[in-house]
């Protein structure tokens, strides 16, 4: 497993500190622990996503509402799993609250298509915030021979 992460330029070690991470909001007053905070990922993980997405949302509005009071200056999206099911959400922020969540995107893992899958997920665990890319890392993420383009080209070729 480790030699996987390594492989994505993940170290085990950079997860751990996130596992069960605590938090807690003066606004909302509570305390509480984020399943899994990555980077700028909130993971909250539920059983049947579809049953509980309730409170997956519920919960992903405070703990972006924490998140905020501690780091104002970083942007957060939280990803709701059951592990086949995968929804993103971004904060809906008014002044200094978080007011509700928006659904930015998901994915079924049982009806994806691998390469998709990989593509989604990376958009966000392996999204770098303030940095300014490149034009080999643009060509290297959407130019020919990329899997992005790729999907795009196979894409418009369906249409």
């Amino acid at each position: 497993m480790t030699n996987l992460l390594r492989e994505f330029g993940i170290e085990l070690t950079e997860l751990l500190p996130g596992i069960e991470k605590k938090v807690g909001s003066k606004i909302y007053g509570f305390r509480g622990s984020e399943d899994l905070l990555f980077r700028s990922v909130i993971f909250e993980i539920k059983v049947d996503l579809d049953k509980e997405i309730n409170d997956a949302k519920e919960k992903l509005k405070k703990y972006f509402q924490a998140m905020l009071e501690a780091k104002p200056e970083e942007r957060f999206v939280g990803i709701a799993t059951d592990v086949i099911n995968f929804k993103a959400f971004k904060p809906v922020i008014k002044g200094d609250q978080v007011v509700d969540v928006s659904e930015i995107g998901s994915m079924n893992l049982s009806t994806t298509p691998v390469e998709e899958a990989i593509l989604w997920l990376d958009s966000f665990i392996f999204y770098k915030p303030k940095i300014r890319p490149t034009a080999d890392d643009l060509k290297f993420r959407f130019g020919p021979g990329s899997p992005t383009h790729s999907l795009a080209v196979d894409t418009l070729r369906g249409l």
